[in-house]
């Protein structure tokens, strides 16, 4: 368990590496950022067969995926970050968010958990060498360093993740992670997808913060403000190399 935001395989990663995914090692990551407890949160974890736990965890399993009807969890590991602030002494925003990992020894799956209000910052204020920090990175990366994102890892719209959902309530994501690609799950809750985000209306918060939304007949388009440039997902200062 690291306090940045990520449980590594393998070996610990104690100090933030500024890079985006992959990194060299297996990890499962609610929310990889630049994290400094020295004034505010706490990381904590522990494994329990709470019977009451257990069954909620296995519930979500069965509502989630149609298939693996017959899982039944025997222990679960949960991971929490409680109002943890950035880099450096940062503590007028915090993040709070939960990692559980539900098993019956064969097949294992993961929980990412994001309450509401529990992402304000998504990077630190970089170090010395006067590069910012990656914004925050949310996903697995496999022992044969395959990649897997949640929706916005890596850009400014990963604030949205307490918004978007794949098991039909908000801030929460499920995925069977003992196979050798991630497994989503069956059922569709409609928290993030492709019809949904043909109107701004729905999809203005994939637009960079630099962007405007504009609805045609064929769908949205984001375009940056005059005094940017990009594709509108990602806008950049003119004149900023």
């Amino acid at each position: 368990v690291n306090s940045n935001g990520l449980l590594s395989f393998q070996t610990e990663i104690p100090r933030f590496i500024n890079i985006e995914f992959p990194l060299d090692y297996p990890i499962i990551a609610p929310f990889y950022s630049n994290v400094d407890t020295t004034t505010a949160g706490t990381v904590s974890y522990y494994e329990t067969e709470n019977p009451g736990l257990i069954q909620r965890a296995t519930e979500n399993v069965h509502d989630s995926f149609l298939n693996f009807a017959d899982f039944q969890a025997t222990s679960l590991l949960i991971v929490t970050w409680q109002g943890v602030g950035y880099f450096n002494n940062g503590s007028d925003k915090v993040n709070t968010y939960q990692v559980v990992i539900s098993t019956d020894g064969e097949q294992s799956y993961v929980e990412f958990l994001y309450p509401e209000n529990g992402i304000q910052w998504i990077q630190g204020t970089g170090d010395e060498s006067g590069l910012p920090d990656a914004r925050a990175q949310a996903g697995i990366i496999s022992p044969e360093g395959k990649v897997f994102s949640l929706p916005g890892s890596g850009t400014e719209q990963v604030k949205n993740l307490k918004e978007w959902t794949n098991m039909g309530l908000e801030g929460q994501f499920i995925y069977r992670i003992d196979q050798l690609e991630i497994v989503e799950p069956d059922v569709d809750f409609g928290g993030k997808s492709d019809e949904d985000d043909n109107t701004c209306a729905s999809a203005k918060t994939l637009c960079h913060i630099q962007a405007r939304c504009i609805d045609y007949d064929e769908g949205f388009c984001c375009e940056c403000t005059p005094k940017h440039y990009g594709n509108g997902r990602h806008c950049i200062k003119k004149g900023k190399k």
